[in-house]
Protein backbone atom coordinates (compact mmCIF):
# COMPACT_ATOMS: atom_id res chain seq x y z
CA UNK A 1 0.00 0.00 0.00
CA UNK A 2 1.63 3.33 -1.02
CA UNK A 3 1.68 5.96 1.61
CA UNK A 4 0.37 9.22 1.43
CA UNK A 5 1.67 11.88 0.11
CA UNK A 6 2.11 15.13 2.71
CA UNK A 7 0.38 17.93 2.12
CA UNK A 8 2.19 21.13 1.05
CA UNK A 9 -0.54 23.65 1.08
CA UNK A 10 -0.55 26.09 3.94
CA UNK A 11 -4.12 25.80 5.48
CA UNK A 12 -4.71 29.85 5.99
CA UNK A 13 -2.50 32.40 5.74
CA UNK A 14 -1.88 34.51 8.71
CA UNK A 15 -4.20 37.86 8.57
CA UNK A 16 -4.10 39.11 12.28
CA UNK A 17 -0.62 40.19 14.05
CA UNK A 18 -0.81 37.75 16.34
CA UNK A 19 -1.07 35.03 13.65
CA UNK A 20 1.80 36.46 11.49
CA UNK A 21 3.80 36.64 14.82
CA UNK A 22 3.27 32.81 14.91
CA UNK A 23 3.59 32.14 11.66
CA UNK A 24 6.95 33.74 11.41
CA UNK A 25 7.65 31.98 14.51
CA UNK A 26 7.20 28.52 13.34
CA UNK A 27 9.66 29.21 10.28
CA UNK A 28 12.05 30.74 12.24
CA UNK A 29 12.21 27.88 14.73
CA UNK A 30 12.00 25.82 11.87
CA UNK A 31 15.44 27.73 10.68
CA UNK A 32 17.48 27.41 13.81
CA UNK A 33 16.40 23.46 14.47
CA UNK A 34 17.67 22.88 10.62
CA UNK A 35 21.27 24.54 11.79
CA UNK A 36 21.96 22.39 14.01
CA UNK A 37 20.11 18.82 12.92
CA UNK A 38 19.21 17.67 9.89
CA UNK A 39 16.02 17.15 8.43
CA UNK A 40 14.78 13.57 8.82
CA UNK A 41 14.91 14.65 12.66
CA UNK A 42 12.55 17.32 12.19
CA UNK A 43 9.10 16.71 12.53
CA UNK A 44 5.63 19.42 13.76
CA UNK A 45 6.10 17.93 17.46
CA UNK A 46 9.37 19.03 17.50
CA UNK A 47 9.34 22.45 15.67
CA UNK A 48 6.38 23.21 18.13
CA UNK A 49 7.68 22.47 21.03
CA UNK A 50 10.87 24.49 20.42
CA UNK A 51 8.60 27.29 19.06
CA UNK A 52 6.77 27.20 22.45
CA UNK A 53 3.29 26.56 21.14
CA UNK A 54 0.80 24.17 21.09
CA UNK A 55 0.70 21.12 17.99
CA UNK A 56 -3.18 22.22 17.49
CA UNK A 57 -1.98 25.76 16.92
CA UNK A 58 1.07 24.79 14.03
CA UNK A 59 -1.57 22.63 12.46
CA UNK A 60 -4.03 25.34 12.29
CA UNK A 61 -1.32 26.82 9.49
CA UNK A 62 0.78 24.18 8.33
CA UNK A 63 -0.80 20.51 8.01
CA UNK A 64 2.74 18.51 7.79
CA UNK A 65 6.62 19.33 7.91
CA UNK A 66 6.90 19.40 4.41
CA UNK A 67 4.19 22.46 4.09
CA UNK A 68 6.55 24.33 6.76
CA UNK A 69 9.44 23.32 4.59
CA UNK A 70 7.68 24.95 1.16
CA UNK A 71 6.81 27.62 2.71
CA UNK A 72 10.42 28.36 4.27
CA UNK A 73 11.70 27.91 0.73
CA UNK A 74 8.96 30.52 -0.56
CA UNK A 75 10.26 32.82 2.12
CA UNK A 76 13.94 32.38 1.22
CA UNK A 77 12.81 32.84 -2.80
CA UNK A 78 11.05 36.13 -1.95
CA UNK A 79 13.69 37.47 -0.01
CA UNK A 80 16.17 36.58 -2.45
CA UNK A 81 14.49 38.21 -5.11
CA UNK A 82 13.53 41.83 -3.36
CA UNK A 83 17.15 42.21 -2.52
CA UNK A 84 18.26 41.25 -6.17
CA UNK A 85 15.70 43.66 -8.05
CA UNK A 86 16.51 46.59 -5.31
CA UNK A 87 20.14 46.24 -6.00
CA UNK A 88 19.72 46.39 -9.79
CA UNK A 89 17.08 49.00 -9.31
CA UNK A 90 20.46 51.11 -8.24
CA UNK A 91 21.49 51.12 -11.45
CA UNK A 92 18.25 51.33 -14.08
CA UNK A 93 19.34 54.93 -14.44
CA UNK A 94 22.71 53.73 -15.54
CA UNK A 95 21.80 51.01 -17.98
CA UNK A 96 21.84 52.66 -21.60
CA UNK A 97 25.23 53.41 -21.04
CA UNK A 98 26.59 50.08 -19.18
CA UNK A 99 29.12 47.86 -21.48
CA UNK A 100 26.75 44.25 -22.16
CA UNK A 101 29.79 43.27 -19.39
CA UNK A 102 29.42 46.09 -17.20
CA UNK A 103 25.49 45.08 -16.83
CA UNK A 104 26.44 41.32 -16.49
CA UNK A 105 28.72 41.65 -13.58
CA UNK A 106 25.98 43.79 -11.74
CA UNK A 107 23.60 41.18 -12.34
CA UNK A 108 26.12 38.72 -10.85
CA UNK A 109 27.12 41.04 -8.04
CA UNK A 110 22.89 41.46 -7.40
CA UNK A 111 22.49 37.98 -7.13
CA UNK A 112 25.89 37.13 -4.99
CA UNK A 113 24.86 39.81 -2.58
CA UNK A 114 21.22 38.01 -1.91
CA UNK A 115 23.15 35.13 -0.77
CA UNK A 116 25.50 37.11 1.22
CA UNK A 117 22.40 38.81 3.14
CA UNK A 118 21.04 35.63 3.61
CA UNK A 119 24.07 33.46 4.75
CA UNK A 120 22.82 31.67 7.10
CA UNK A 121 19.26 30.63 5.58
CA UNK A 122 21.30 29.91 1.92
CA UNK A 123 23.54 27.47 3.43
CA UNK A 124 20.17 26.06 4.97
CA UNK A 125 18.70 25.93 1.90
CA UNK A 126 21.59 24.49 0.15
CA UNK A 127 22.17 21.83 2.77
CA UNK A 128 18.33 20.58 3.47
CA UNK A 129 16.28 22.07 0.51
CA UNK A 130 17.84 21.25 -2.87
CA UNK A 131 15.30 18.43 -4.67
CA UNK A 132 13.09 18.94 -2.00
CA UNK A 133 10.47 20.66 -4.39
CA UNK A 134 8.93 18.99 -7.74
CA UNK A 135 9.91 19.62 -10.91
CA UNK A 136 7.05 21.78 -11.76
CA UNK A 137 7.50 24.25 -9.38
CA UNK A 138 11.57 24.75 -9.70
CA UNK A 139 10.72 25.32 -13.31
CA UNK A 140 7.86 27.68 -12.62
CA UNK A 141 10.90 29.59 -10.49
CA UNK A 142 13.71 29.50 -12.83
CA UNK A 143 11.65 30.93 -15.70
CA UNK A 144 10.51 33.83 -13.18
CA UNK A 145 14.50 34.33 -12.46
CA UNK A 146 15.07 33.77 -15.88
CA UNK A 147 12.50 36.68 -17.03
CA UNK A 148 14.41 39.12 -14.55
CA UNK A 149 17.86 38.41 -16.44
CA UNK A 150 15.65 39.42 -19.31
CA UNK A 151 14.23 42.16 -18.90
CA UNK A 152 17.98 43.83 -17.69
CA UNK A 153 19.85 43.14 -20.30
CA UNK A 154 17.34 43.43 -22.94
CA UNK A 155 18.59 47.02 -23.76
CA UNK A 156 21.71 44.62 -25.35
CA UNK A 157 20.14 42.12 -27.50
CA UNK A 158 22.28 42.60 -30.30
CA UNK A 159 25.14 41.17 -28.09
CA UNK A 160 23.01 38.54 -27.12
CA UNK A 161 23.23 34.20 -29.17
CA UNK A 162 21.12 34.74 -31.90
CA UNK A 163 20.10 31.10 -31.50
CA UNK A 164 19.24 28.90 -28.19
CA UNK A 165 18.94 32.00 -26.27
CA UNK A 166 16.65 30.66 -23.58
CA UNK A 167 18.97 27.85 -22.90
CA UNK A 168 21.94 30.28 -23.17
CA UNK A 169 19.81 32.21 -20.21
CA UNK A 170 19.19 28.87 -18.76
CA UNK A 171 22.59 27.82 -18.33
CA UNK A 172 23.70 31.26 -17.32
CA UNK A 173 20.56 30.86 -14.60
CA UNK A 174 22.75 27.57 -13.37
CA UNK A 175 25.73 29.17 -12.89
CA UNK A 176 24.87 31.76 -10.54
CA UNK A 177 22.75 29.19 -8.71
CA UNK A 178 24.74 26.44 -8.15
CA UNK A 179 28.42 28.09 -7.84
CA UNK A 180 27.32 30.37 -5.02
CA UNK A 181 25.71 27.26 -3.36
CA UNK A 182 28.64 25.35 -3.94
CA UNK A 183 30.99 28.25 -2.00
CA UNK A 184 28.65 28.43 0.89
CA UNK A 185 30.19 25.37 2.65
CA UNK A 186 34.56 25.89 0.70
CA UNK A 187 36.93 26.92 3.44
CA UNK A 188 38.84 29.04 0.45
CA UNK A 189 36.11 31.19 -0.64
CA UNK A 190 33.96 33.58 -0.43
CA UNK A 191 30.90 35.44 -2.19
CA UNK A 192 32.64 38.74 -1.43
CA UNK A 193 35.91 37.71 -3.05
CA UNK A 194 36.21 39.91 -6.46
CA UNK A 195 37.96 37.01 -8.56
CA UNK A 196 35.30 34.97 -7.85
CA UNK A 197 32.55 37.35 -9.09
CA UNK A 198 34.64 37.92 -12.39
CA UNK A 199 35.31 34.22 -12.61
CA UNK A 200 31.57 33.72 -12.78
CA UNK A 201 30.75 37.21 -15.19
CA UNK A 202 32.70 35.45 -17.67
CA UNK A 203 30.93 31.90 -17.36
CA UNK A 204 27.61 33.70 -17.74
CA UNK A 205 29.06 36.09 -20.82
CA UNK A 206 30.25 33.17 -22.76
CA UNK A 207 26.88 31.47 -22.13
CA UNK A 208 24.58 34.29 -23.10
CA UNK A 209 26.84 35.30 -25.98
CA UNK A 210 28.60 31.98 -26.97
CA UNK A 211 31.47 33.76 -27.66
CA UNK A 212 34.63 33.38 -26.21
CA UNK A 213 35.50 36.68 -24.25
CA UNK A 214 37.91 39.46 -25.38
CA UNK A 215 40.70 41.60 -23.93
CA UNK A 216 37.99 44.67 -24.37
CA UNK A 217 35.71 42.97 -21.82
CA UNK A 218 37.77 43.15 -19.18
CA UNK A 219 38.28 39.31 -18.94
CA UNK A 220 41.45 37.97 -19.02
Amino acid sequence: MKSKKPELNVRKGPTQERSKATFSLILETTTRFLEKWNLDQLSTNKIAEHAGISIGSLYQYFPSKEAILKSLLELYIKRENAIIVKELDKFTSREKTLTFYEAIDIIIGACLESKIKQKKLSKIVAQHFLGLMNAEYVTKLDENLMELIKNHIFIHQNELRKQDLDLGIFLALQIVKVIPFTVLFHQKWELSDPLLRKEIVNLVFVALTKRLPVASTGIN
